[in-house]
């Protein structure tokens, strides 16, 4: 039986990453939205194309994401 990875084997902190790259550091937020996060996420559940919806919006960082990842954004 394959090895499933269960969500710990999964290193998620992006602890090393540069979280200013593209427009992410236009607006100081306490909150923000890690755009390394923001990518993975739309990676993982979203194909090319398809239409990504970020109702509270923020800063923009998943919209963004989205747009890199040739994903529509709304």
């Amino acid at each position: 039986m394959p090895h499933r990875k269960h969500k710990q084997d999964i290193d998620l902190s992006f602890k090393d990453a540069n979280t200013s790259q593209y427009t992410h550091n236009f607006h100081s937020y306490p909150a923000k939205f890690i755009p390394q996060l923001a990518e993975w996420i739309i990676s993982k559940y979203s194909k090319e194309y398809d239409s990504i919806y970020d109702p509270m919006m923020g800063c923009g960082t998943a919209l963004v994401e989205a747009r890199i990842r040739k994903r529509y954004a709304y």
